[in-house]
């Protein structure tokens, strides 16, 4: 895989593009919103990118759960997934179990101080990430719900790492 392009989508939601869809039950959303702003993450990257190029996902919070919404529902299309502040939706998806098989790359960093992912959703993650992909997992003390230098230093280790073994 070499480099490509940078696309950045904002989410179509009223709320400024930075939520893809409503959580009543924080670390639950409901399965129906996640599908339908899944679906029209795919139809931009199709739209944008066609449908035969690799993806790397990189989201944060929402974002991050949509990252991996892409890998679960079109993993020959994912190379390589980045959540940062994010989880893991609990409902089954079409590629659970081909990604059981496949174990693709991904890179989950979280903040230890992180009070608005749920607990519960956290934990749900880090029992599913491990089983269905080759997880580079970092928590950083002191960081709460956000990104910070460290955590975008080990960002672009991982994403090197990805796209250099992906070239040899």
């Amino acid at each position: 895989m070499r480099p490509g392009s940078r696309c950045a989508p904002r989410s179509p939601s009223p709320h400024g593009g930075f939520a893809w869809f409503p959580i009543v039950t924080p670390g639950d959303p409901d399965p129906e919103p996640v599908a339908r702003a899944t679906e029209a993450v795919w139809d931009w990257v199709d739209a944008e990118l066609g449908t035969d190029r690799p993806v790397v996902p990189v989201g944060f919070s929402q974002g991050g759960l949509m990252a991996t919404q892409l890998l679960r529902t079109r993993p020959e299309r994912v190379a390589a997934t980045v959540v940062l502040g994010g989880f893991v939706q609990a409902a089954e998806q079409p590629a659970d179990a081909a990604l059981a098989a496949s174990r693709p790359p991904v890179f989950w960093g979280r903040g230890a101080d992180d009070r608005v992912i749920a607990p519960h959703a956290v934990d749900r993650t880090a029992a599913w990430l491990p089983d269905r992909s080759t997880l580079v997992e970092r928590v950083y003390p002191g960081l709460a719900h956000g990104t910070d230098a460290r955590e975008l230093a080990d960002v672009r280790a991982f994403l090197d790492d990805v796209v250099g073994r992906a070239a040899t």
